[in-house]
């Protein structure tokens, strides 16, 4: 029974993890690149359950959360102009209404620290 349940939940992550990068790629590439995306999917599906060397797969994965990180933090940072805009004007029709509003902002956003201790 323990079998059965990790290929059932092995097919489940596949296929939502399939339905989120499908989203992702049609957003960046256009859907023209759907079988693309299908070939591209499923050959890093086939190579992640022939391979043997996990750790070369957990390298694979640490390198594209490094990456990543890094054009988060570079939209963060192209988007702080907007945010301080958004925050003046706040600020400017209600003090107590902008004070409540950013430190919301900061806890949904993990901002801790960011004048909302």
């Amino acid at each position: 029974i323990v079998t059965l349940l990790s290929i059932a939940f092995g097919i489940g992550v596949l296929v939502s993890y399939a339905y989120v990068t499908k989203a992702a790629w049609d957003a960046i590439f256009g859907v023209r690149t759907g079988l693309l995306f299908i070939l591209v999917y499923c050959g890093c599906a086939f190579f992640g359950a022939w391979t043997d060397q996990v750790t070369s797969l957990w390298a694979l994965v640490d390198i594209s959360l490094a990456c990543m990180v890094v054009l988060n933090l570079l939209g963060i940072v192209y988007l702080l102009p907007v945010l301080r805009h958004g925050f003046k004007s706040k600020k400017d029709e209600d003090e107590k209404a902008w004070f409540f509003d950013a430190c919301l902002i900061c806890f949904r956003f993990g901002l801790y620290g960011a004048g909302c201790t």
